[in-house]
């Protein structure tokens, strides 16, 4: 098990523990209670609709920024609050022992 946390637009965290193996998404959708709204995930984590558009700031060289010539990143530069140094998508992070701890910023609704 890992514990994340996601921090909300007000500065509220949701500590999730979560087993490695999920993806970022799942830990939002599957073991917050309750689920984190900011991350619809509106394809249910197929990398095809850009909501579980995330922002990894301090933790970002633990999973890594999203690779410039990918599908994901064509998603991201079409959201709002895009950034290239800290976007990633939460579908497309799969859990690992190494990012316990890590925060996930998440993003205004009304930007979705």
């Amino acid at each position: 098990m890992v514990t994340i946390y996601f921090v909300h637009k007000n500065g509220k965290q949701t500590e999730v523990k979560v087993p490695i193996g999920y993806t970022i998404m799942e830990a939002a959708r599957t073991y917050a209670e309750p689920s984190i709204d900011e991350i619809p995930a509106d394809c249910g984590g197929c990398n095809s609709c850009g909501t579980c558009h995330i922002n990894i700031k301090e933790d970002i060289d633990k999973v890594g920024m999203v690779e410039y010539d990918s599908l994901e990143n064509e998603l991201l530069e079409t959201n709002m609050e895009y950034d290239r140094m800290y976007s990633r998508l939460a579908c497309q992070v799969m859990l690992e022992k190494k990012h316990n701890g890590i925060k996930i910023y998440l993003r205004d609704m009304e930007s979705i």
